[in-house]
């Protein structure tokens, strides 16, 4: 029996009931996040021309335009509001299944939701943490590094059971639903290394073809069925044989992969972040950057092909490079102790402190470390006078084992919620708080009424 079989059944078979309450409190805690990330992302570069095309599309009007307001066919909806997550590259992560989770998961949930009618809080918690289980366990089973986005890729999977949970499939709709977008799975690291806007749209791919596939396996509309470990399924097809069935289901329905999903505590891409908290570090320590004669940043692979590039070749869109760049991350951490959603934007791009440093900086790769992982990373600074100062990170801020607070996550959505397309104020801050707390109550109405602009 093929391994997406197993999954599906798990997830068909699972209520709300038999997620432990611990589990429930981990994923608020995210839900929070991504709901700031999601504001944060409304006013990044092409998520507004994104609303707009959706909109154009016309159709019926079905679900909403999470922020911007109004309402189109739910796929596209759906699609708008996962770019919109993923945008500023600062949401969570499985960093052992290499994915942003919840940028393809929610979307479809709140979407089909809306569409569907007469949906809890509870209903939709359960629908995202299934969805969440499978997409991460799929990626848990990968033992091979990182080639595709998988964000993206595993998104597929996540969203179509996210959608067929709400829609209420059948078992073999499910599989159907599992088959069909299967044969639409798709993105790759080259929009990353071309530092491509399309980048950021990676999830909204996934979760417009897992609405789609489950409505076509309403109409009964069949997919393949050995998904996964087919000759031509995903582990061979994507990922060349290399996976470990037995990690896949490890302890299924005991120990819950949503509850190793972190936050990012940076908004750039999570393979710079262990080098980012080494140069906090060395910042609060009181070192001076302009002192610093040369940086070498060491990698895993996993991380290293994503943040790998020197600062003077970056040559696609600017704030997308820049916040995969792991020279241009580190100069900003060196020379001011933080990063924020403001470092990537076009007036910061070009502070002359950050981009003299920056091309100080080479990352380097570390040979040694395991092929998926992104930790651990060193920083190592040559200084002016000959000293040598270093610092390595084995956990980095925000991983699952390392892992922001309740008050540092709302901290972070309260800074996040200024950078919405209109800014959004303490008052409205503190109404979505609420909703995330009560979120097992709430309808998806109220909570797309009170996330308009």
């Amino acid at each position: 029996m093929d391994a997406i079989h197993e999954l599906a059944q798990f997830a068909y078979e699972t209520h709300f009931e038999d997620i432990p309450s611990e589990v429930v409190a981990h994923e608020k805690l995210l839900l929070l996040d991504t709901l700031g990330c999601l504001l944060a992302g409304s006013s990044a570069p092409g998520c507004r021309e994104i609303v707009e095309l959706m909109r154009e599309y016309g159709g019926r009007e079905e679900s909403s335009f999470l922020v911007f307001g109004g309402k189109a066919l739910a796929k596209h909806a759906a699609m708008a509001n996962a770019t919109l997550i993923q945008a500023r590259d600062f949401d969570d992560n499985h960093d052992e299944a290499c994915c942003h989770p919840h940028c393809s998961c929610l979307p479809p949930v709140l979407a089909m939701a809306e569409l569907v009618g007469g949906k809890t809080g509870k209903d939709m918690l359960e629908a995202i943490i299934l969805a969440l289980e499978v997409q991460c366990r799929i990626g848990m089973g990968i033992t091979s590094t990182i080639e595709f986005a998988r964000t993206g890729t595993l998104g597929f999977f996540g969203a179509t059971v996210g959608a067929a949970k709400i829609l209420g499939l059948t078992f073999r709709q499910l599989l159907d639903a599992l088959g069909i977008v299967y044969a639409q799975v798709s993105t790759t690291l080259q929009s990353n290394r071309d530092g491509a806007l399309v980048k950021r749209m990676h999830p909204a791919f996934a979760v417009q073809a897992g609405i789609f596939s489950c409505q076509l396996a309403q109409k009964g509309i069949t997919g393949a069925r050995n998904v996964l470990e087919g000759r031509f399924g995903y582990m061979n097809l994507y990922e060349k044989g290399n996976y470990d069935r037995s990690a896949i289901f490890k302890d299924m329905g005991s120990r819950w992969e949503v509850s190793s999903i972190g936050l990012k505590n940076y908004p750039c891409a999570r393979d710079t972040h262990a080098a980012l908290d080494c140069a906090c570090e060395f910042y609060r320590e009181g070192v001076d950057f302009r002192r610093i004669r040369d940086v070498e940043v060491t990698m895993p692979d996993a991380a290293y092909r994503i943040s790998y590039k020197p600062y003077d070749e970056i040559s696609g869109h600017a704030v997308v490079e820049a916040i995969l760049n792991g020279a241009y991350c580190t100069a900003v951490a060196l020379v001011r102790g933080r990063v924020e959603p403001a470092d990537f934007t076009e007036a910061r791009l070009s502070d002359p402190d950050v981009v003299s440093l920056a091309r100080k900086v080479r990352v380097v790769l570390d040979e040694k470390a395991g092929a998926k992982l992104k930790m651990p990373q060193s920083v190592k600074l040559t200084m002016e006078d000959g000293s040598v100062l270093e610092k390595t990170c084995h956990v980095l801020k925000g991983h699952s084992t390392n892992m922001l607070t309740p008050s540092e996550v709302e901290a972070k959505f309260r800074m996040c919620a200024p950078y919405a397309v209109t800014p959004m104020l303490k008052r409205r801050q503190d109404i979505i708080i609420a909703d995330v707390h009560d979120f097992e109550n709430i309808t998806p109405e109220k909570l797309v009424e009170d996330l308009r602009a």
